[in-house]
């Protein structure tokens, strides 16, 4: 864990410059050892583009197995990239299952997101959805 909190300094810039290479290699090697918030945030990486080339499809994989360790951040970004279509055959209902997965779990986020999945669905039918939070 101590691995991935290093690096999430390197990422963002907290006490420390912003180095993607180190970010990189910290989160790696935490993630090497099945940390879930390391393995989430190295998709988050591939997802972004920060400090990797941005690949949806490896930051899938990566959101899959987290999600698989019930981290309730990589639910959530699986319900988005569903949502959004990132490398992947948009899915209201996938996404929604990843949403509300998050939300059993406790994530107050996952209320948000699927608060705001629902309204973006509704925008886009120009009709109430009859799926309300958990």
């Amino acid at each position: 864990m101590c691995q991935w909190h290093v690096g999430s300094m390197y990422l963002n810039g907290r006490g420390v410059d912003v180095d993607y290479k180190q970010a990189r290699a910290w989160i790696e090697k935490a993630a090497a050892q099945d940390d879930r918030d390391a393995i989430c945030q190295l998709g988050a990486m591939y997802l972004e583009g920060h400090g990797v080339d941005v690949d949806y499809k490896q930051a899938r994989a990566l959101f899959e197995k987290a999600a698989a360790q019930d981290n309730t951040t990589a639910l959530g970004q699986l319900g988005n990239v569903y949502f959004e279509g990132w490398g992947v055959t948009p899915s209201w209902h996938r996404a929604r299952e990843y949403f509300e997965r998050a939300i059993e779990l406790g994530d107050s986020r996952g209320v948000t997101k699927f608060q705001t999945f629902t309204k973006d669905i509704q925008e886009v039918t120009g009709r109430q959805s009859n799926h309300s939070a958990p």
